[in-house]
């Protein structure tokens, strides 16, 4: 073998070294794009569960507050009447107007959000318990009107074990 092909066969350790060396950096960089590529999609993933995700479970927690205080109005509507006290029996009543109302209105900004047809479901099961809510309040107010507190509690027993079946 002549010198030259020895040469040619034979490389410096330095260029070993420099080849190497490209050979990492170019492996670093193609780890480092997927890594980049990988946490914009999850950070585009935290988003969506910060913005909607989150809004959803304040709207629950919301309707569900509104309609606790909505029972929590009846009975204290119940209390009142006892107690003679007429004029807070009505402002309970207003109370309960503006709950339930709260109510439709935070079903229908939910209901932007929901695009399952388990949620969507779930939203119907709601607006029909508010909606079969409302004759059976009526009859409890025209009891309660007329000081009949045994049918006024009658009516809200029942339907207070009616929406303990819904849920």
């Amino acid at each position: 073998m002549s010198d030259t092909s020895k040469s040619q066969t034979k490389m410096s350790f330095a260029k070993k070294l420099m080849i190497a060396f490209a050979v990492m950096m170019v492996a670093t960089m193609a780890v480092g794009i997927a890594a980049w590529t990988g946490l914009s999609g999850l950070s585009a993933e935290f988003e969506r569960a910060a913005d909607k995700d989150a809004k959803k479970l304040e709207l629950a927690g919301n309707i569900q507050t509104a309609l606790s205080e909505m029972n929590s109005f009846e009975k204290g509507q119940e209390a009142r009447t006892f107690a003679d006290d007429m004029a807070k029996v009505q402002v309970y009543e207003n109370s309960f107007s503006e709950s339930r109302k709260l109510v439709g209105s935070l079903i229908g900004e939910c209901r932007l959000l929901v695009h399952v047809e388990r949620g969507k479901h779930d939203l119907d099961l709601l607006e029909k318990g508010l909606s079969s809510w409302a004759p059976l309040h009526g009859e409890f107010e025209q009891a309660l009107a007329a000081k009949q507190t045994k049918k006024a509690l009658d009516i809200h027993a029942a339907a207070s074990i009616r929406s303990q079946k819904r849920c």
